[in-house]
């Protein structure tokens, strides 16, 4: 997320174990801070922790908010950054389910891989000034395509708003002004993109 020109907000797997990066124009590191939200402790590396909790973003236009949807947990949350003092505070949110931290040893060394029980979460975030609209899956990882047909729209402080339910399973969305544009895999033509026309009883004019 871009908070300014210079100024930059990155979510990754670091090695010091923290969940968020400030960096500068030149991507030199800041400071990095905040932690990733487990219940509980492991011993597991920082890469497969990072990874566990992998997430998309999306920045607010004007202000310091941004969100994050995390690919494998069913957790969204909207955070704002402090310039003065580069921290980063969680503003609001949902958790509809926690990721699960998995691994499997690869020539004896622990990598991320999701099991059984591992489900997908949110696939894609976009935004604009009043609202974060957020495709949100819940599927199982071992059925599959990542895909869904479930776009969640919160605001910038992170309260559901409402829930859309498009006509296929799409893999991408972007949004802009009352519209909303979803990247559909069709099995004989290929990739197709379908214009939805968002419902404005809830749209901000």
């Amino acid at each position: 997320a871009d908070l300014s020109d210079s100024l930059f907000v990155a979510t990754g797997t670091f090695p010091n174990g923290k969940r968020f990066k400030f960096l500068d124009d030149k991507g030199t590191p800041l400071a990095y801070v905040g932690d990733y939200p487990m219940e509980e402790k492991t011993d597991l590396p920082f890469y497969v922790i990072g990874c566990s909790f992998m997430s998309l973003t999306t920045s607010h236009p004007t202000s310091n908010r941004f969100a994050l949807g995390t690919y494998y947990g069913g957790v969204l949350d909207v955070m704002e950054c402090e310039i003065s003092d580069l921290s980063i505070e969680r503003v609001g949110g949902a958790c509809l389910f926690k990721p699960r931290v998995t691994s499997r040893d690869y020539m004896g060394t622990p990598n991320f891989a999701p099991d059984a029980q591992s489900r997908y979460g949110y696939l894609m975030l976009d935004s604009d000034a009043d609202y974060i609209y957020a495709l949100y899956s819940g599927r199982l990882v071992s059925e599959g395509d990542n895909v869904s047909n479930i776009v969640h729209v919160f605001d910038w402080d992170g309260s559901p708003v409402c829930q859309i339910n498009l006509d296929k399973d799409v893999r991408d969305i972007a949004v802009v002004k009352n519209k909303l544009y979803a990247l559909y895999e069709d099995a004989d033509i290929g990739y197709e993109v379908i214009e939805y026309v968002l419902p404005d009883n809830w749209m901000k004019k």
